[in-house]
């Protein structure tokens, strides 16, 4: 059975950085306060919300939020070393950030282990997202779902019917490689669409 690699100096965090403190569900358990001016948000407004709701690791297909069961962050919570990462972060003021992003794990003494994301702001390196290829009507069915209108009244609006509002949605998913409308116009926010 493979052993963690542990180093033998603990992993050194200035206090200028950014910094998110993550249990073992991706819950955030505490920030500091450069994490707090990244994010746009005080401690209050971030502390118990997701990491995938605010950090979204860039791939070549897009940004995917930076799920617990992602191969970094199951690394991280076992304690192996894990590579630096481009990601996204989304502030509260809906501003996109590029940083890099760090994943460190720490094993406090009477406490669960605990994943430090220390978050390093960046404008090299990192090419911003690209909008996914969406027809004007489908951006006005984004649109109107990012207003929280249901089918029928999106229908109405823009004088189609309910399946092709239906048709238009499941191609809004496809391409923006979401699994819901709530994510989808996440998604949207995030590439600037909605």
């Amino acid at each position: 059975m493979a052993v963690p690699i542990r180093s033998a100096r603990p992993a050194r965090v200035a206090a200028a950085e950014a910094v998110l403190v993550l249990d073992r569900n991706g819950r955030v358990l505490g920030l500091s306060r450069a994490a707090s001016a990244l994010l746009a948000a005080d401690a209050p407004d971030t502390v118990g919300r997701v990491a995938a709701d605010l950090i979204y690791v860039r791939g070549d297909d897009g940004d995917r939020p930076l799920a617990v069961r992602s191969p970094a962050m199951r690394l991280a919570a076992a304690g192996w070393p894990v590579e630096p990462q481009a990601v996204s972060v989304c502030g509260a003021d809906g501003v996109l950030r590029r940083c890099v992003l760090r994943l460190i794990t720490v094993d406090p003494p009477d406490l669960d282990r605990v994943v430090i994301a220390v978050l390093d702001e960046t404008d090299d390196g990192i090419a911003p997202p690209s909008a996914p290829a969406l027809t004007e009507r489908q951006r006005e069915v984004l649109r109107a779902l990012g207003a929280g209108r249901r089918c029928s009244v999106i229908a109405d609006d823009l004088r189609i019917s309910e399946t092709t509002v239906r048709h238009h949605i499941r191609a809004i998913l496809t391409a923006l490689g979401v699994h819901s409308q709530l994510e989808a116009v996440a998604a949207a926010r995030r590439y600037g669409l909605a």
